[in-house]
Order: C-alpha cells, then structure tokens, then sequence
C-alpha cells in the first residue's frame, strides 16, 4: 500500500478544474487542506482534509461511480483511467 500528500497548490488547482470560483480556492487554500492518495493494487482512496472538510472518495481505476460535487453537492459520474 503506498500513500503521498499533495501540497495546497494542488488542491488549489484541482478546485478550478472542479468549478470552484476564485475566492472560494483562496479560502481553502489558507486553511493549509491536505490531500492523502492510498493505492492498494487498482484500488484508489483520496481524503481531503482541513480545518472545515473531510471528504473521502474510495473508487477502482475503470470503474464509474457517482459522487456528491464538492462545492454544491450535485451528484456527478466519475471515471478514472490509467494513462499510458
């Protein structure tokens, strides 16, 4: 099993890409979030974490799976695949 932290300047990021707008990355950009990636074989958990949210998503590469927005809480389908 391995795991690795990403700094807040991914989560930043990550944010923009989710729709989030400016001010709301900034915030959470402050209050220094941490970003746990846990891989056991094709299985993946990601946990977001500060001070206001956790926020845990388990899911298999290849696998859809529905999953609340982050920001608004509509559901989404998601899909993760493996780059070559």
């Amino acid at each position: 099993m391995e795991m690795c932290s990403v700094v807040a300047i991914s989560i930043f990021h990550g944010l923009c890409c989710l729709g989030a707008n400016w001010f709301f990355r900034k915030v959470v950009a402050m209050v220094s979030p941490q970003l746990d990636v846990t891989q056991d074989g094709n299985r993946f958990s990601l946990k977001i974490r500060n001070l206001y949210l956790t926020k845990e998503s388990n899911f298999s590469v290849g696998e859809e799976f529905e999953e609340a927005h982050i920001i608004n809480g509509d559901l989404m389908k998601v899909l993760f695949v493996k780059h070559l």
